[in-house]
């Protein structure tokens, strides 16, 4: 959740920068990649991970 709370937190800056954006609806995608021991690459892509519990960001 503290990585969370970042990342809301600096997308509230973005978009204290850039108000054009302010109303557009913000989610949160993840990407995991995960290297096994053989060097082979797994990427999980999570859409839709989170969004900002405050319905303005």
């Amino acid at each position: 959740m503290h990585k969370q709370r970042k990342l809301v937190r600096t997308a509230a800056l973005y978009l204290n920068r850039y108000p054009r954006f302010a109303m557009s609806v913000m989610r949160f995608d993840v990407v995991a990649i995960d290297v096994d021991e053989h060097g082979a690459e797994t990427i999980k892509w999570i859409r839709d991970a989170f969004r900002p519990a405050d319905s303005s960001l």
